[in-house]
């Protein structure tokens, strides 16, 4: 049984190196390096202006994720082309968390967790196709028992209300009518453009209403197959040049391959941004909008060739799990703060209440990443995980296959659990073959130097702080669940 009052972390460390080092790049795609001086200040100073009178009204709440974003795609955390003008504008307003952390590289699993505080250990959705308990104490639930109006709009139906997502919602639009064009042949009858979402979410926040609204936007074309329906401004076709120089090749893909990659996930980060562009601008003409919080993320990044792997889900390195968080709201937070503190996605809901005056709730897992006067938190461990992995998973797919037959001798491949831990600058991946990897995150960005045996000492600290977390209690009755033949249907469509 669930135990949601207990704290979610196994330990909660204060040190000067989690705070101040500095902003780390994902190669090939440098992020700003901030000095550490003014990393210091940053984190010291309140995120939160003067404190609002507690008669204040409850905010509109605009929560919007954007499927597959990986937070170095993003020109204000560092991508040296123009990819994303409106997130840019967004984070002029607001606050950035530059190291923020999913808990798992999976989309359901992800949303599940940020709308329950729960690792997918405990809330038991572990992979797509299951579906959300509706016993849990969940985000949407919350503010419409705070007097909120609930709506959502969605990009893909591996969220929908057949998989519990719609839990808590007044309006939960999900028409799938309008199919997209899948370059792969398969169906996109589970997916629609961003603009179609975008469409539905105006409609909605534009409904007529005496309540505040919290509004859920789900953006899904970050996904592969990276085919947007419009032709990026950026024209990423004359500039290959600029990615095959950006590409790391190896023994999976090469040069060319990657270039035409990574140019095409960029086209797709540039669609999606004019279309979250677009919602904004609607939403802040509403009268309420200007002051309302508005907060965009992702449930997880993307592989795109490094570790010679494209795609999510399987491997825990950076570009799968390293996600964008920024976050407005006028008043509070005050505009242009840099978050350089790690921080994870399992207090996001905790960060989302407690920003609309609703504070900490019994019941609801995960903790603010402010504190009372308004500061950071102090930085504490962060942990993800992956789901199980059979045999016959790696079978199923051509990446995996692939991957795991060209690196057979390495950890990467590997079947079974794996978790991580980062912490103070150092990241564990446990593998339960026991084949371990430790890397140095500030020296070795690209997680390429396997320092374990080197820093044993350290391994073995970190290895027993990840067993005691390994160890909280998990729900097993999502891993059960067979899944019906339209399920599956859907799974293979959308390419899982």
């Amino acid at each position: 049984m669930l135990r949601p009052s207990e704290p979610h972390e196994t330990a909660t460390r204060f040190t000067t190196s989690s705070l101040t080092r500095p902003t780390r790049a994902f190669p090939p795609f440098p992020l700003r390096l901030d000095s550490i001086a003014r990393t210091a200040v940053l984190c010291a100073l309140p995120l939160f202006a003067a404190c609002a009178e507690s008669s204040a009204p409850q905010p509109d709440v605009l929560l919007v994720t954007i499927d597959t974003l990986r937070s170095d795609f993003l020109s204000t955390y560092g991508y040296p082309r123009k990819s994303t003008p409106n997130l840019d504008a967004l984070a002029d307003q607001g606050a950035v968390f530059e190291n923020h952390y999913t808990t798992i590289a999976t989309t359901a699993p992800a949303h599940a967790t940020l709308f329950t505080g729960l690792f997918a250990r405990e809330h038991g959705l572990t992979k797509n196709g299951q579906s959300l308990s509706a016993e849990l104490t969940n985000l949407p639930n919350i503010f419409r028992e705070h007097g909120y109006r609930t709506a959502a709009s969605i990009g893909a139906s591996i969220l929908g209300s057949k998989h519990g997502f719609a839990t808590g919602f007044d309006d939960f639009d999900e028409d799938f009518g309008e199919s997209v064009l899948r370059p792969s042949g398969k169906s996109g009858k589970y997916e629609r453009y961003a603009q179609s979402v975008v469409d539905r979410a105006i409609s909605l926040a534009q409904k007529p209403g005496d309540r505040p609204l919290f509004l859920w936007v789900h953006l899904y074309d970050p996904h592969e197959p990276y085919a947007p329906p419009i032709a990026s401004p950026l024209k990423p076709e004359d500039n290959l040049a600029f990615f095959r120089k950006r590409a790391e090749p190896s023994k999976t893909y090469n040069r060319e391959l990657l270039g035409r990659m990574l140019a095409g996930y960029e086209a797709e980060v540039y669609y999606v941004d004019r279309e979250f562009g677009r919602l904004l601008d609607a939403w802040d003409k509403r009268p309420t909008g200007p002051n309302s919080l508005v907060v965009v993320t992702s449930d997880h990044g993307e592989g795109l060739g490094e570790h010679s792997y494209q795609g999510h889900g399987f491997l825990l390195y950076d570009e799968q799990v390293r996600v964008p968080l920024i976050l407005r709201l006028n008043g509070r937070v005050n505009a242009g703060t840099r978050v350089d503190a790690v921080s994870s996605a399992v207090d996001f809901g905790a960060t989302l209440l407690e920003l609309a005056g609703i504070g900490d709730l019994p019941g609801f897992r995960g903790r603010s990443l402010f504190s009372d006067s308004g500061r950071l938190t102090r930085s504490k461990p962060v942990f993800a995980e992956r789901r199980f992995f059979t045999e016959m998973d790696l079978e199923r797919s051509d990446a995996l296959r692939k991957l795991t037959n060209t690196y057979a001798e390495r950890a990467i491949g590997s079947i079974g659990e794996k978790c991580v831990l980062i912490d103070d600058g150092w990241k564990f991946i446990w593998n339960e073959s026991g084949r371990h990897e430790l890397y140095h995150l500030v020296e070795d960005s690209r997680e390429a130097a396997n320092v374990i045996a080197k820093q044993a000492a350290r391994a073995a600290e970190m290895l027993a702080e990840i067993e005691v977390w390994r160890k909280r209690e998990s729900r097993t009755q999502a891993d059960e669940e067979p899944a019906d033949s339209e399920t599956e249907s859907m799974l293979d469509a959308l390419g899982y």
